[in-house]
């Protein structure tokens, strides 16, 4: 009887062994599927965040900016003193999140009242 118990007992270890091991490759199978389908996704999102780079820069350019300003809102340039151009010593924080200062200014300058800019 103990013969029989122990052989039982020997082959119920070597069974969950079997089934801890055959559990083990099924998770890393499906990992190894899960890390390939964020590789994947990760390669998609990167050509969409380089497709939208390009169509930011694209639509940024002041060339684009100014003929939608004049086709679609019907704007003109500056008459002869109304523009106003400053120079800027020390480097803002516009341009160091990369929007180019001349630009900012330009608009601000373009926006701001007489009476303000006196001031």
């Amino acid at each position: 009887m103990s013969r029989t118990k122990n052989i039982v007992t020997v082959f119920t270890v070597i069974f969950m062994f079997l089934v801890f091991i055959t559990w083990q490759q099924i998770t890393i199978f499906q990992m190894g599927y899960r890390l390939a389908s964020l590789k994947e996704e990760c390669r998609q999102l990167e050509v969409d965040r380089q497709q939208l780079l390009r169509e930011v820069n694209t639509r940024g350019s002041l060339a684009n900016i100014d003929r939608i300003s004049r086709q679609q809102y019907g704007m003109a340039p500056p008459e002869g003193g109304r523009l106003r151009v400053f120079a800027i010593e020390e480097e803002p924080y516009f341009e160091r999140e990369g929007i180019p200062g001349a630009f900012i200014l330009a608009l601000r300058n373009l926006f701001t009242p007489d009476s303000a800019k006196a001031n």
